[in-house]
């Protein structure tokens, strides 16, 4: 009986050792928790963006649960050639060609330990969109008259005008008529991509006499 009771205390004195141990040890850092990174983003990009969206990356949901994260580095291109970083806990970035990029988040904490966590985007062409403006508009007889579809979006392969009333067709993103005759006119812009997907809209224009402009 005695011989248990010897046994007990000391796998009790033991086992306060041991957990004294570890309170010393992980207070001097030798056995420090890791950190974890995590990446969170507005818009959310597990559905795409299109080429242009400025994207917002947070890090500062990421945790060190023994002390603190004392430096972020991302790579917003980690599987390609060329690096695109930053340092900052929270950041943004523009990804200017469609592909699908790896971002990494790397944290390190207050005693050098570190964790790492990537994010996929994917980066498409806008959708197909024809759109156009017209300068000056109403417009004047026998002036030149700019259209400008420069604010259509996608991938875009050809420009093609319709000036309206057999007045003739242009093309390009940008192109000039001249108007001999005061009326309305419907001028359509189409847009069309590599793959013949084309995108239509159209505009009415106001051509004026010369006469009622003086």
């Amino acid at each position: 009986m005695n011989s248990f009771k010897r046994n007990v205390i000391s796998i009790g004195l033991l086992s306060v050792l041991v957990v004294s141990l570890v309170f010393a040890l992980t207070g001097c850092g030798f056995l420090n928790q890791a950190p974890e990174a995590k990446i969170a983003t507005t818009p959310e990009i597990s559905n795409g963006v299109a080429v242009g969206t400025e994207i917002n990356f947070y890090g500062d949901n990421s945790e060190d649960s023994d002390g603190t994260i004392e430096h972020y580095e991302w790579n917003f291109k980690t599987n390609k050639a060329e690096d695109a970083t930053s340092t900052s806990m929270n950041t943004t970035y523009t990804y200017d060609a469609p592909d699908t990029y790896t971002v990494t988040l790397t944290v390190t904490d207050d005693d050098g330990a570190s964790d790492s966590t990537t994010a996929t985007v994917e980066v498409t062409e806008p959708e197909l969109n024809a759109s156009f403006t017209i300068s000056p508009d109403p417009a004047t007889e026998d002036d030149p008259v700019e259209f400008d579809a420069s604010s259509s979006t996608g991938d875009i392969d050809s420009y093609s005008w319709n000036f309206g009333a057999g007045e003739g067709t242009g093309s390009g993103e940008t192109t000039t008529h001249t108007y001999s005759d005061p009326g309305n006119y419907t001028v359509q812009l189409t847009i069309e991509d590599p793959l013949g997907s084309v995108s239509i809209t159209g505009r009415t224009l106001e051509v004026q006499s010369a006469s009622s402009t003086t």
